[in-house]
């Protein structure tokens, strides 16, 4: 009777070990054979989340190979992190379609690994540019080999919003190759670009003096590139190697300037 009855307790006990478990693997299944994708949720990022990338792009700033449904909202103004200003000359007149390039490091404290870029962007006929980024704005350069930048003036008007305006003078691009009077070439011979000017009352500091200088050293073949040059009437470039008199040239119109330059 004992026996009978203990077979009769371990025969329930498996009827419901089945009820409780097939229907959930009956689910799993139809679920399954209905094609049913498993969908995303984006978490709330901060500002300074966003992928510089993204940003000057202008895609929804996601993370990459994560999807979601809800549609993509641009930040305002006052959120949307960014450098911008105008670009003047010496009279003081906006300067429209310059190329202007912004150095930006890449993001470090999201995890992710990405390669230093130059973000940029066109002046408008007004002058005025913005480039956005993700991190702190690095150095800006131009993109155009005819005009050089004097001088830029920043100021944060946000917690991630920087005004930047430029002052830039026509430039003639000087490169070309030192040697002696032997022909041979002046390796380490320092090339030095220099000018001076009067800011104007665009950037606030009418009749305030500015001093241009750029510097750089020749190759081992006695090759330099010193980039764009101002072309204004206090432009001169002075070529210094160890144990030869320095020289001195002036600075005039032509476009790109390829100099052969002899040190004695």
């Amino acid at each position: 009777m004992s026996s009978r009855l203990a077979i009769n307790l371990l025969c329930l006990a498996l009827v419901a070990i089945f009820f409780v478990v097939c229907p959930e693997k009956r689910t799993a299944e139809k679920a399954g054979r209905l094609g049913s994708e498993p969908s995303y949720v984006l978490g709330a990022r901060s500002d300074a989340d966003l992928a510089y990338s993204d940003l000057a792009d202008g895609r929804d700033p996601a993370w990459d190979g994560v999807a979601s449904s809800a549609p993509a909202q641009t930040p305002s103004a006052e959120v949307w992190p960014g450098i911008f200003g105008s670009a003047f000359d010496l009279d003081g007149e906006p300067v429209p379609g310059l190329l202007i390039y912004l150095s930006q490091p890449p993001p470090s404290h999201d995890g992710l690994e990405r390669t230093t870029r130059d973000l940029s962007a066109v002046t408008a006929d007004d002058g005025s540019f913005e480039i956005l980024v993700a991190e702190e704005p690095g150095a800006l350069t131009l993109g155009n080999s005819e005009w050089a930048v004097l001088g830029e003036w920043r100021e944060r008007r946000a917690a991630w919003r920087i005004q930047c305006d430029i002052l830039v003078s026509e430039a003639v691009h000087v490169l070309g190759q030192v040697t002696d009077s032997d022909n041979r070439p002046l390796a380490g011979t320092e090339v030095i670009a220099s000018a001076q000017f009067s800011q104007p009352r665009a950037l606030g500091n009418a009749g305030e003096q500015g001093t241009f200088e750029q510097r750089v050293f020749s190759d081992d073949d006695g090759r330099f590139d010193l980039g764009p040059v101002p072309l204004l009437p206090s432009s001169r470039i002075v070529f210094d190697a160890p144990g030869l008199d320095p020289l001195e040239r002036r600075v005039s119109p032509g476009g790109r300037r390829a100099w052969q330059v002899v040190l004695r």
